[in-house]
């Protein structure tokens, strides 16, 4: 098993090294100010590193899905008033 070296995160408010929370969370925590910041990157990742495959297909099916059923039933309930 390999590890996943990574490269430590400056803060954005003060430029302290900031503290990893989690090995897969993608939360840092500066020790200085006291903010959390979020890897948006590290969170899209799979466990294994690589980006997801079917969950762009599977949310855009989905959303879709969701609109259609919504705006048939706005329209059903516009003309029946």
């Amino acid at each position: 098993m390999t590890e996943e070296t990574r490269v430590a995160w400056a803060c954005p408010k003060d430029g302290a090294t900031m503290v990893q929370r989690g090995r897969r969370s993608g939360a840092w925590r500066c020790p200085q100010c006291r903010g959390v910041f979020i890897d948006v990157d590290a969170m899209r990742r799979r466990r294994d590193g690589r980006p997801p495959v079917w969950a762009p297909f599977v949310m855009s099916l989905m959303m879709s899905v969701v609109t259609t059923i919504v705006m048939r039933r706005l329209r059903r309930r516009r003309t029946q008033a």
